[in-house]
């Protein structure tokens, strides 16, 4: 099976500044690494809402750069901080998402890259033909 790395533009320069990829395609999978609040110079969005929404923002990117949508993706994974803002970030993600819905696991209380990010999701896609 072929392995692609998904290196979007419009995207942070992970594999240059982290040495991870932002997405590995492995036949019709694709497996996004976790995206977070930070825009394209690894700045972090003011408050929480624009920061959730760049967020998506970031997944949208990587999603759209393997052919796919939020409509593909069939399960995530969002990490919070303690103190988020569970239902701002639930509002935001429902504006990407839509019925029916992925699987979903939520972990909270944890500790992120850096202190300035409250919220991440990974998520994995299927591919469309």
């Amino acid at each position: 099976m072929k392995i692609e790395r998904i290196a979007p533009d419009g995207s942070f320069d992970s594999a240059k500044v982290m040495q991870f990829a932002q997405a590995i395609r492995a036949g019709q999978t694709l497996y996004c690494s976790g995206q977070t609040g930070m825009d394209a110079n690894m700045k972090v969005a003011e408050d929480y809402e624009a920061e959730c929404r760049q967020l998506f923002e970031n997944m949208k990117i990587v999603l759209e750069a393997a052919g796919c949508t939020f409509a593909d993706v069939v399960d995530a994974t969002s990490l919070h901080t303690p103190g988020s803002d569970i239902p701002c970030f639930w509002r935001v993600r429902n504006e990407y998402f839509a019925e029916p819905w992925p699987a979903w696991t939520m972990i909270g209380d944890v500790g992120l890259a850096t202190p300035a990010l409250h919220a991440e999701v990974k998520v994995t896609a299927v591919i469309p033909d």
